[in-house]
């Protein structure tokens, strides 16, 4: 959602609002790094940004169903200290 709000120039909150909420039962976080191809950011192995954990607290208190936030990182330049710091941030924020 934050990647697509991005890309069509809105706030995320924003964006957010325009879905029903009421049956996810999963959220996905990520960290983004700017991308040279896409010229603006995209899903990168880096940790998630405050403003991107800020959003996340936000959109899981939107989504009742709920049960499970996944750090989202599909690269082979992961490290583990990333992951594990990344996955110790989101438990933080939530």
């Amino acid at each position: 959602m934050w990647l697509e709000a991005h890309y069509h120039d809105t706030s995320p909150e924003r964006w957010l609002a325009e879905f029903p909420l009421e049956h996810v039962v999963e959220l996905h976080v990520a960290g983004v790094a700017d991308d040279d191809d896409l010229r603006g950011p995209w899903i990168a192995p880096v940790a998630p940004s405050d403003d991107m954990l800020r959003f996340t607290a936000h959109a899981l208190s939107r989504c009742p169903r709920a049960k499970a936030v996944t750090f989202d990182a599909f690269s082979p330049s992961l490290t583990a200290e990333v992951l594990l710091r990344s996955v110790e941030r989101i438990r933080e924020a939530l």
